[in-house]
């Protein structure tokens, strides 16, 4: 792959950290600003005679200087180098072995010296009037964007106001694209704000003077929006993927800490409950964005297997019933939750357990929630108090001794599951008896 801006904030950027690292002037170069190191007269920047930027310089151990000159012999980004100098100097060094060429011819833009920052004055103001608007993107918008028929490469960037690590980036981004637009690229930012946010996504992108192509997806499902940019984005923000002309992805990039772990969500996509199951939805999500962790969600389990479930921590039956699993979905859960390869959580649905729409009802899934059958619900919505009873456990942390659920449709069972289950809270049914009592 070459060394070039084309794998962006990958390969390069690796040796854009090294010749940060030791000619403090790069940042000056190019935003005509002073460089903190050297101080106003830039002296010691100066002693190092580079030319260009880039100019990497790099020192041994011993700070003796043993490479001088460009990164590779392109500057093209749609090329393959044919000499990675620098690379090829560093590996050497690691090596404990001579670098076969010291000393390389380099070719870019000027160095913005101190007595040449009237230029960049001059950028800032043009940059200033750049018009910066946001248009809607749906599903297929995007899937065009990363088809990318144009002769650029393309970054395309996928944010949100409340994602921090969006915001503390984007600056950057900007940068990146007014240094290299005139050169074959272009940015191109997604927000991920709720529509209603537009207004407040739109002045934030006017304070970044960002004039290249915004958009903000209007769509209802945002994991469609994911998996049209990039099947393997797992959805946390920001994301950022490099497409080459042509559509090829060259590289792709889930910026900050790691997920945590992974989650998987069977939800009901319909019937009475599917107002429930998208304010659920909702409400996971920003849950992810905080704690950092991710989920996916599916409708049905037909995907579910072995294999499958490996990819996930935590599984959540989000008002799904525990019938009309596909046989090698039913097999598959049982393994995962007996080997303890992860945790589950259920919503509503996920404990009818009977024998419903002419399905017999799974006796494993019985057993596994204490032996229980489905009796009756309460369809008038009472209230109920939750007393917790087991204080000490990790789940309870923070949760107050007892609180009120005001509506709620509560589910009754044949029994009592708890001679078969460890009982972390629980709602007494002389509570509901009071509730519905005329």
């Amino acid at each position: 792959m070459p060394i070039s801006f084309c794998t962006a904030i990958s390969h390069r950027a690796r040796w854009i950290a090294l010749y940060l690292l030791w000619i403090p002037l790069f940042l000056s170069a190019h935003s005509g600003t002073r460089s903190p190191i050297d101080g106003d007269t830039e002296a010691a920047s100066k002693k190092y005679g580079p030319v260009t930027t880039p100019h990497v310089f790099i020192f041994d151990q011993q700070r003796k200087l043993r490479y001088n000159g460009r990164v590779d012999d392109t500057e093209d980004p749609q090329k393959t180098p044919r000499s990675q100098d620098t690379r090829n100097a560093v590996d050497a060094l690691l090596n404990g072995t001579e670098v076969p060429v010291a000393v390389t011819k380099v070719f870019g833009c000027s160095v913005k010296w101190a007595e040449k920052s009237d230029w960049a004055e001059r950028a800032a103001i043009t940059w200033a009037k750049g018009p910066v608007k946001m248009d809607p993107i749906d599903v297929p918008g995007a899937a065009e964007l990363v088809k990318n028929h144009t002769d650029r490469l393309r970054l395309i960037n996928v944010w949100a106001t409340w994602c921090g690590p969006c915001t503390a980036e984007f600056p950057e981004l900007v940068t990146i694209n007014r240094m290299y637009r005139d050169r074959g690229f272009e940015l191109v930012s997604i927000s991920m704000d709720d529509t209603v946010n537009t207004s407040k996504a739109l002045l934030f992108l006017q304070h970044q003077q960002a004039s290249s192509p915004n958009y903000i997806f209007t769509g209802d499902d945002k994991y469609k929006l994911i998996d049209a940019l990039d099947p393997k984005c797992q959805g946390a923000l920001p994301y950022s993927m490099l497409v080459e002309p042509g559509g090829k992805i060259a590289y792709a990039h889930q910026d900050g800490p790691q997920p945590r772990f992974h989650v998987l969500a069977l939800y009901e996509n319909g019937g009475y409950h599917i107002e429930y199951s998208r304010q659920a939805r909702t409400w996971l999500e920003q849950l992810a964005a905080d704690s950092n962790f991710t989920i996916d969600y599916i409708q049905n389990t037909d995907k579910i297997d072995a294999e499958y479930l490996k990819n996930y921590q935590l599984f959540i039956q989000l008002d799904f019933p525990p019938y009309a699993w596909k046989d090698k979905a039913v097999d598959a859960f049982r393994q995962y939750i007996e080997q303890g390869r992860g945790g589950w959580i259920g919503f509503h649905h996920a404990t009818l357990l009977g024998k419903f729409d002419g399905y017999p009802m799974w006796e494993w899934f019985s057993q596994f929630m204490g032996g229980i059958t489905y009796k009756n619900y309460i369809a008038t919505f009472v209230q109920g108090e939750v007393k917790v009873e087991d204080r000490q456990h990790p789940v309870m942390k923070g949760v107050p001794d007892s609180f009120l659920i005001k509506k709620e449709e509560w589910y009754t069972y044949d029994k009592s599951p708890r001679p078969s289950v460890h009982v972390l809270a629980s709602v007494d049914a002389i509570f509901w008896a009071a509730s519905t009592a005329p």
